[in-house]
């Protein structure tokens, strides 16, 4: 795997001055964006252990489509979250290659990202998928590959592929999981 810290063009080559969060790559990327509901009916957050099962179910088909098993990985987070026990058993490192994190478009930055290195594996990221999902922390997985993206939050997850006609073939194989707004929201 290329080391960033080697490579530190490696982020902005890829996605320029934008910040590895959902919504900051759905404002750069958008032909390149679709997002997936973890609970049918738009349903945000899991209330039973049926609703979990649901919502990891759903992340690991997606997730799992998109990055092949043992695919190298980037798991990246903002400073803030890097305490957070989901982590444990990676790596985290600083990226200097990354924009710093802003909570909105009009925030002041408010410190920087961290890094791991990794090869996808969904029970190793499935912990961080909870947290995401109770809202303890931000996390993104971006492969070193292909320009995939995948990037939960607390209802979902917003992915962004290599072009529009490899996010249309995913678009219409997890169609069940999109929502049903015009905007894809």
């Amino acid at each position: 795997m290329i080391d960033p810290i080697d490579d530190p063009e490696w982020f902005p080559r890829r996605y320029g001055s934008v910040q590895p969060i959902g919504w900051a790559l759905r404002g750069a990327f958008p032909q390149r964006w679709f997002r997936i509901h973890s609970l049918s009916e738009s349903k945000r957050y899991p209330e039973d252990e049926d609703d979990w099962d649901t919502l990891i179910e759903r992340h690991r088909q997606v997730s799992n489509a998109l990055i092949p098993s043992g695919a190298p990985c980037y798991l990246l987070t903002p400073w803030s979250s890097v305490e957070d026990d989901c982590f444990s058993g990676f790596v985290l490192r600083p990226a200097p290659m990354v924009p710093e994190f802003r909570p909105d478009l009009d925030g002041v930055p408010t410190g920087g990202f961290f890094f791991s290195r990794f090869a996808w594996d969904f029970a190793r990221f499935e912990p961080i998928l909870r947290a995401v999902a109770n809202w303890q922390t931000l996390a993104c997985i971006l492969s070193e590959d292909d320009l995939i993206a995948y990037a939960p939050y607390d209802g979902g997850a917003d992915l962004f592929l290599p072009d529009s006609s490899s996010r249309d073939i995913m678009k219409q194989r997890f169609a069940a999981y999109l929502s049903s707004r015009a905007d894809g929201l």
